[in-house]
């Protein structure tokens, strides 16, 4: 989805968010266990110096525009955030001969909001894509893990090779039913600080997932095309 933010669909927006992540991005500060590790770059985020071209209440601005003040972490502590922008995409299907239309509600933070979004994201990313490798569960969640250049053929094909070396196995399938709208926000607050020492969120990082939490709940606003052409 790029530079949307698809709160409404998956907070992950912070964990399983909008955005692709290298293996080269290390976040820099506060790994559990005092690990020193590498700054990443900004400028390598894709789309650094791209607008994107939703309307919504602020200006359109690409990273680049704003990466002074996503990067200080006393500014995120007093930032503000906006009230998301919610709206409806419709897509056609057709299955045995038949044509059905498909909808799901997708919101859209403010452009400076979507860049400190953007930004957390790829720490918490990181920190999660860490944490998955020290349990040893790397290679068993393989959905939102950006940056491992995998595809839902070479996961499939991972998955048939080991049933091949397993011999007999137990394969069980299913699908959820608004899983990322009935998400526990409690156990989500509690999984982030596990990323931190002794659990304690950096302020700008509270900040950041209680105003993610709290848009989502509570300010999130409709409109349709004649408030769009009112934005545009």
């Amino acid at each position: 989805m790029g530079g949307r933010i698809a709160l409404v669909n998956s907070l992950h927006l912070m964990l399983a968010c909008s955005v692709w992540v290298s293996r080269s991005y290390i976040p820099s500060r506060l790994i559990k266990g005092g690990e020193p590790v590498n700054d990443f770059d900004p400028s390598r985020i894709p789309g650094y110096a791209t607008k994107k071209s939703y309307a919504h209440f602020d200006y359109r601005v690409a990273f680049k525009d704003v990466e002074a003040r996503v990067c200080d972490a006393d500014f995120i502590q007093r930032h503000a955030f906006l009230p998301l922008i919610a709206n409806k995409l419709c897509h056609v299907r057709f299955w045995d001969g038949k044509k059905t239309l498909k909808t799901r509600d997708i919101a859209y933070a403010s452009h400076l909001d979507h860049r400190i979004f953007q930004y957390y994201a790829l720490q918490w990313g990181k920190l999660y894509d860490r944490r998955a490798l020290e349990t040893g569960i790397g290679g068993v969640a393989a959905a939102y893990r950006s940056g491992f250049h995998l595809t839902n053929y070479s996961v499939a094909a991972d998955a048939i090779d080991a049933i091949r070396r397993q011999g007999d196995s137990l394969v069980i399938t299913g699908d959820f039913t608004h899983f990322f709208d009935n998400l526990d926000h409690s156990y989500i607050r509690k999984a982030v600080r596990g990323f931190f020492n002794e659990g304690m969120l950096p302020p700008d990082h509270y900040q950041v997932l209680k105003n993610s939490i709290a848009l989502l709940l509570l300010a999130c606003w409709r409109f349709g095309e004649k408030e769009r052409a009112l934005l545009d």
